[in-house]
């Protein structure tokens, strides 16, 4: 526990630390060079950005004799920012185990991309526009599967979605959004599990999104979608074969008066390797309703057929979130994992969230 405690004191002396001394003759001299270097010829300010992310999860379970213990099962560090009024990038890394099924806790990048759009950061908003993103990421799937957990509300993943969804890969997204506030669409081609150099496992991925406000954003939104992936890695009848699929439509309603979120996902899919075939499809539901610093929720999914020797799987999360100071969320909260050849798992987890 010293070493936990031991980090937020570390960034609170490095925030501590004194600027180094100028004159102001030399602050007007490095204001106007700054200008003048990033002045557009539209006459629009251009002027890179660099921010610092960290954030880390630290947690103690209880139920089990194999869960039981502190852990830190989240940890995310990263840059992002922007080259000019058209391009942003991010480059961040945190453990595989975060996002994908794998158990070895191996601190490897998450995101390593640049993304150019066809109009401005500040117009993005209120202007119909395209982007498109190039290198590593987590391909648009629904609102709801980011590489960084500390974007949701949620204290975690559930295992079935990080069993059937692509984490992060390589490849080329296209993002439109064709109706500002109301309509976007994303299709993206992916390397399969390609990820730092060639392809050398023959796969590859196709993705779809697409999503339709009809409640736009604002004080409460409402909106309906659905992504879509298909994976091949191999030829049929080569030892690696593989061919995936999964389809998610979703519907969701958000409310912040009452920190409402109502979301209703369905799941259908096939997977196939050279020596079994699997077609899982369920459902997830969750609900979160409070106050801005304490709310409740609870999340459910359950699947049949799943791609393990589990066969049904069943997932349950209730308990409570809450907010008591800047760059702290807590999660108390009851969890539940059945699977039809693993039996019934029950735990009740604390989690604490630091985000700089």
């Amino acid at each position: 526990m010293k070493w936990i405690l031991f980090i937020p004191a570390f960034f609170w002396l490095g925030s501590a630390v004194a600027a180094p001394h100028t004159t102001d003759e030399d602050a007007e001299f490095d204001r106007a060079t700054l200008q003048g270097a990033t002045e557009s010829s539209a006459g629009e300010d251009v002027v890179p950005t660099l921010n610092v992310k960290a954030r880390f999860d630290a947690a103690f379970s209880g139920g089990e004799p194999t869960q039981q213990g502190f852990t830190l099962p989240h940890f995310f560090l990263g840059v992002d920012g922007t080259a000019n009024p058209w391009m942003t990038y991010r480059l961040t890394v945190s453990p595989s185990r975060e996002y994908s099924t794998g158990l070895v806790p191996n601190v490897v990048p998450t995101e390593a991309f640049i993304r150019m759009g066809s109009v401005s950061q500040k117009e993005m908003a209120d202007t119909a526009n395209i982007t498109a993103t190039l290198g590593l990421m987590a391909p648009t799937i629904n609102p709801w599967w980011s590489p960084d957990i500390g974007d949701l509300w949620v204290p975690d993943f559930f295992y079935g979605q990080r069993l059937l969804l692509l984490s992060r890969d390589m490849g080329l997204e296209l993002a439109g959004h064709l109706i500002p506030k109301r309509l976007e669409v994303a299709v993206g081609y992916f390397n399969g599990n390609g990820i730092f150099g060639f392809n050398t496992n023959n796969s590859r991925a196709l993705t779809a999104f697409g999503r339709l406000h009809l409640i736009p954003p604002g004080t409460w939104q409402m909106y309906v979608g659905g992504g879509f992936f298909h994976f091949a890695q191999g030829v049929s009848g080569a030892t690696n074969y593989r061919q995936n699929w999964v389809a998610n439509p979703f519907l969701a309603i958000e409310g912040e008066p009452l920190q409402l979120h109502f979301s209703l996902e369905g799941w259908w899919g096939g997977f196939q390797d050279s020596a079994r075939r699997y077609s899982p499809k369920g459902v997830v539901a969750s609900l979160r309703l409070g106050h801005p610093r304490l709310q409740g929720f609870v999340r459910y999914l359950n699947l049949s057929s799943v791609p393990t020797s589990m066969g049904r799987l069943s997932e349950l999360h209730l308990g409570a979130t809450s907010d008591p100071f800047p760059h702290l969320k807590i999660f108390f909260y009851f969890q539940q994992v059945a699977g039809r050849s693993t039996g019934t798992e029950n735990s009740v987890n604390l989690r604490a969230r630091f985000a700089l």
